[in-house]
């Protein structure tokens, strides 16, 4: 109950306008009943961040060796990260980064370290299963595929869409980043995908992911 009201006080207002005050107001309660759950304001912005990196984390390794498909698992691994930057918003992670320095580390850990590692296996199991290109580093390549993801998730270069607008501009984007890597035997699987409805729009189109049919 406390943790879901944070986030929700967190994502509508940022980090640092939020008081304990806030907190304690909206829920009701007293600020000592807050206290005997989370010893401060900053462990309340961890548990926040934690939170969702571990969900963002979870919902990667359901694509990840859910079946040997590393087209499946770079395009989705980008879309599941892009989603946890767009709830961390650009303007929360400066406040993190500028106040909550704990709370940073872990978000920036998390991007370097599984984030990073995921896009960077999935690219070598593609390589070997010559679906991708041979002729590129991985590791950076990995690097500019991060960091893209990051650059689509800045609302100040794309910002939010309205919400009666149902393209999906990154989703596209990523796949065209990933093309850009494919063998011609990758380029055919990647098309089949989309041919199918089941690459770009999957969010919108599947009542189950399409690697369980």
């Amino acid at each position: 109950m406390i943790t879901e009201k944070v986030r929700e006080l967190f994502l509508k207002h940022g980090v640092i306008a939020v008081t304990m005050d806030n907190i304690a107001a909206e829920l009701g309660m007293g600020k000592n009943t807050i206290y005997n759950y989370f010893e401060s304001k900053d462990a309340l912005v961890e548990n926040f961040v934690e939170k969702a990196i571990r969900e963002n984390e979870d919902t990667c390794k359901t694509v990840v060796g859910k079946r040997n498909d590393p087209i499946i698992e770079l395009f989705f691994t980008m879309v599941y990260a892009q989603r946890l930057y767009l709830n961390l918003t650009h303007s929360i992670l400066h406040e993190l980064e500028m106040n909550y320095q704990k709370a940073y580390l872990a978000v920036k850990q998390y991007k370097e370290g599984f984030i990073f590692q995921t896009i960077k296996t999935s690219m070598e199991r593609g390589i070997k299963q010559q679906l991708f290109q041979d002729d590129f580093d991985s590791a950076v390549m990995s690097r500019f595929f991060l960091e893209s993801l990051l650059l689509m998730s800045d609302n100040s270069i794309f910002p939010v869409k309205p919400v009666n607008d149902t393209s999906n501009l990154p989703e596209e984007i990523f796949a065209h980043l990933i093309s850009g890597i494919a063998t011609p035997a990758g380029t055919d699987l990647i098309n089949y995908y989309k041919s199918q409805y089941r690459f770009t729009t999957v969010t919108q189109i599947l009542k189950q992911p399409f690697w369980e049919d």
